[in-house]
């Protein structure tokens, strides 16, 4: 028993010993382990702070990226502002309307602006043309006002279609013109000029058919300047235009056959004639463009001029100084004193000499050859007084009144009655009268008078209803032929000019609206010395 209990006490005392030192070998065992993983962590924290983190090695195998903790930012307060809040409704009491959406408004039948021309010029609007004499030179005169068509040819270019509808001409008259000088485009030589028994050889080339009607072949000159005048008189010009390169081949032909003592072609037969015409496109072709190579050659023509002129009277035919002068008056005639007078005027608008006396002479020749029978029935005299042309009063009345236009003397409305005795019919066609009548008559009652809207009304119907191809225009599907937009040459002097003349005649006719400016919108008659037939072209 005693062993039993021995051994029991000996298992407790040995268990009593173990529950004494447990607290000391745990102590132990726990401190050793944490104080090595300090010294490690020491250690590892000793040597990284020698490693260059965020190098990437040679190879480029690796990259060492220090993380940074984003920095913080600062807020920062906003100024304070200085804000007026208007919060008050404004009201407009006006009406607010669509500019773009005009029911007025009109739509123009063409393109005020070319774009088939060497530089773009931009026609402008028509009211904007400057209305100015036609002797007046200035920055207004040329230029125009608010960017129309300026000066004294403003009327042939952006102002022209008001114009026409408002001094008595029409879209049909246009179409009219239009035509005339597409078929005067087909027809032109290829060396420039318009051949008066040769423009034949040009048909067939756009159009089927041939043309006839020649005339004789020493007019071709004169015929090639009522041409030109018949385009540039609508506003196309040697340099602008649809038809640049027409106008522009019968200038140089032109200026080609120029002599050295300024006359235009051969000094033979009735030559004047073709001088004046050529003198008269030329110098208007020169100033619509001013075109300095051109004022050469105008100045020697109009120097021509001068110099044949009988002296203290008019022209005829030929040259004075050839001719001398047989009998007073003998060698002057109306007709051909009214070219010269329109190519002199247009020259000297331009800025080209021409003396006084030039007119002055001119004048003194019409006191010469105008008569008078009963009341107003005034009439100027071929190449004396009661002295006609085939015993008809019309055609040399008609150039006594524009001569008297032209140079601002006299009055310039005597002859009106004479001319409206003698109204445009195509049974008793005259182109040559009905030109100069239309400019005469315009000028001095154009637009509202009487006198004009009677002749005119004439005149549209005489022309628009007789020109060939016009029921091929009414009537698109209706053939269309070579001779569509000339007029037969069936008129007085239709035989010399021939169907050339005839149509350049025509188109000249039916641009009387834009022509030149009647003496009514220039604030009355010209002034002494000029100013005659207007100012915007």
């Amino acid at each position: 028993m005693a062993d039993e209990h021995n051994e029991d006490d000996g298992v407790e005392g040995e268990e009593e010993e173990l529950e004494q030192e447990a607290p000391k070998g745990w102590f132990e065992r726990a401190l050793v382990p944490l104080l090595g993983s300090l010294g490690i962590n020491f250690s590892i924290s000793f040597l990284c702070m020698f490693i260059p983190w965020g190098v990437v090695d040679a190879k480029g195998d690796a990259e060492v990226v220090m993380a940074v903790p984003p920095p913080v930012e600062e807020e920062v307060p906003e100024p304070e502002r200085d804000v007026v809040e208007n919060l008050k409704e404004i009201e407009d009491p006006r009406e607010v309307v669509d500019p773009v959406a005009r029911e007025d408004f009109e739509i123009a039948d063409h393109n005020e602006t070319d774009d088939n021309e060497e530089f773009q010029e931009a026609k402008g609007n028509p009211d904007c043309a400057a209305q100015v004499d036609f002797d007046m030179r200035g920055i207004v005169d040329l230029m125009g006002v608010g960017g129309g068509g300026g000066g004294r040819y403003g009327h042939r270019r952006g102002g022209k279609r008001n114009l026409t509808v408002g001094m008595g001409g029409s879209r049909r008259t246009e179409s009219a013109v239009k035509a005339a000088l597409e078929w005067l485009r087909r027809h032109q030589s290829q060396a420039g000029f318009w051949d008066i028994d040769g423009f034949d050889a040009q048909c067939g080339r756009e159009k089927t058919g041939r043309c006839e009607g020649h005339g004789t072949p020493e007019y071709d000159v004169g015929v090639t300047g009522l041409s030109l005048e018949a385009f540039l008189g609508s506003g196309y010009t040697h340099k602008t235009g649809d038809y640049k390169q027409t106008v522009n081949r019968g200038v140089q032909w032109l200026r080609g056959v120029q002599g050295a003592d300024g006359c235009f072609g051969e000094k033979t037969g009735h030559f004047m004639y073709n001088h004046a015409l050529a003198t008269y496109a030329m110098a208007e072709a020169w100033l619509m463009e001013d075109d300095e190579t051109l004022r050469g050659n105008v100045q020697k023509a109009v120097d021509f001029l001068v110099a044949a002129q009988n002296p203290g009277l008019g022209w005829r035919y030929q040259n004075y100084n050839q001719t001398g002068a047989s009998e007073q008056g003998g060698n002057n005639d109306t007709s051909v004193t009214g070219w010269v007078i329109m190519a002199l005027k247009s020259a000297k608008n331009g800025g080209i000499a021409v003396p006084d006396s030039v007119f002055a002479g001119a004048n003194a020749f019409l006191d010469q050859v105008q008569t008078a029978a009963g009341d107003y029935q005034v009439t100027y005299g071929y190449y004396g007084p009661g002295k006609f042309v085939y015993n008809q009063p019309y055609v040399t009345t008609a150039a006594g009144m524009i001569v008297r236009q032209f140079t601002g003397s006299g009055n310039q409305s005597a002859g009106i009655e004479t001319l409206m005795g003698h109204l445009p019919a195509w049974g008793q066609c005259n182109m040559y009268e009905w030109y100069y009548a239309a400019l005469a008559i315009s000028q001095v009652d154009a637009p509202n008078g009487s006198n004009w809207r009677a002749y005119n009304t004439a005149l549209k119907a005489a022309l628009c209803d007789n020109q060939c191809g016009a029921a091929q225009r009414n009537h698109p599907g209706e053939r269309d032929t070579c001779i569509d937009g000339s007029w037969d040459p069936v008129c007085t002097w239709g035989s010399q000019g021939g169907r050339v003349y005839a149509t350049a005649c025509g188109a000249l006719c039916l641009e009387v609206y834009y022509r030149y400016l009647p003496q009514e919108r220039r604030g009355g008659a010209a002034p002494a010395g000029g100013g005659g037939g207007g100012a915007q072209r």
